[in-house]
């Protein structure tokens, strides 16, 4: 009995593992530099996506719901990619946009 459980706990564990190994490490970051005419400077957009969620889409499966993340006025977009990665997990494809400082 006692090792039924152990066995029982070590395959929960073994595909609790998993799961987070695809959500977490399955999410693709990409970065697009796009230049905005009106005030004459660039702007930096961090996209992260989950790529099964994002081969889905691909083939007309799956809607990609869409959040967009305001990183405010002194922080970079990029560090809130742990906020990015969450919503991704989730199946969410998530636009972070660089606004006031200049990006590096």
């Amino acid at each position: 009995m006692k090792r039924g459980v152990a066995v029982l706990t070590c395959l929960c564990a073994l595909t609790g593992a998993m799961y987070f190994g695809v959500s977490k490490w399955g999410i693709r970051h990409e970065t697009l530099n796009l230049f905005d005419t009106a005030r004459q400077r660039p702007v930096a957009v961090d996209l992260a996506v989950r790529w099964d969620y994002e081969t889905k889409s691909d083939d007309g499966y799956w809607k990609l719901p869409v959040a967009i993340i305001s990183n405010g006025n002194t922080v970079k977009n990029t560090e809130y990619s742990f906020l990015a990665n969450v919503f991704a997990a989730r199946g969410y494809l998530v636009a972070s946009i660089q606004q006031d400082i200049p990006p590096r």
